[in-house]
């Protein structure tokens, strides 16, 4: 064990509850390498009690360990970046079973502002961020989310549209995925507000179908 006292704490939990379960460590292979591990182990002792020998398994978490903490840190460069910004932050973890794809989402307190909160209703979120009714591109969306996790991407961009009030307001989302385990992922998605952007690209787009020749356009 890393940590002084570490073996002496398992020691202890194990004689009082005669198992352990997820005991959560570091550990100092031979080699000198660092590892995390969790163990689970049962005390079998006879009909007088008396310990006849310990049975259980040792799980290596090291790669788990440092997916959550890549998140985590993920997370904080994402709350830097929003801190001032007018966004919403959300995080989901997914899991995979014979069913498919499970979501599981939050919106998180970075999120600075009220204005995009607004667009995604006032329920909170479990297994959506935004309304099905409020989501033309539902379809589209939820396939790039299914395909980074599957695919083993780091992340993906897109931009959609939201209906409020019954007219789009379109967002960009970036979001980062990060592996948990096999068959689970964290994600952490960040949403900004594009609706000028796009209103002014139609404009210029407009402009241009009016008169194709070169010109310049100051907005």
């Amino acid at each position: 064990y890393v940590k002084p006292g570490r073996r002496e704490e398992f020691f202890a939990t194990l004689g009082a509850r005669s198992s352990v379960v997820d005991f959560e460590s570091e550990v100092r292979g031979r080699n000198g390498a660092v590892k995390w591990i969790s163990e689970n182990v049962q005390a079998v002792r006879d009909a007088q009690g008396r310990l006849l020998y310990l049975q259980g398994f040792v799980t290596d978490i090291t790669e788990r360990k440092h997916a959550v903490e890549a998140l985590r840190e993920s997370e904080a460069r994402l709350r830097q970046v929003v801190s001032q910004a007018d966004c919403l932050m959300w995080r989901a973890r997914v899991t995979e079973d014979e069913a498919g794809l499970h979501w599981r989402y939050e919106l998180l307190p970075s999120s600075s502002r009220n204005s995009l909160r607004r667009l995604a209703g006032t329920r909170p979120p479990v297994d959506k961020i935004w309304p099905d009714e409020r989501l033309p591109d539902l379809a589209e969306s939820r396939m790039r989310g299914e395909q980074a996790v599957r695919s083993g991407a780091p992340g993906y961009r897109h931009e959609f549209p939201v209906i409020n009030d019954g007219r789009p307001s379109w967002l960009a989302e970036s979001v980062e995925v990060t592996s948990s385990g096999p068959g689970a992922w964290e994600l952490v998605g960040v949403c900004v507000d594009v609706t000028e952007n796009k209103r002014s690209e139609e404009r210029y787009r407009q402009l241009f179908a009016i008169n194709p020749l070169p010109k310049w356009v100051f907005d």
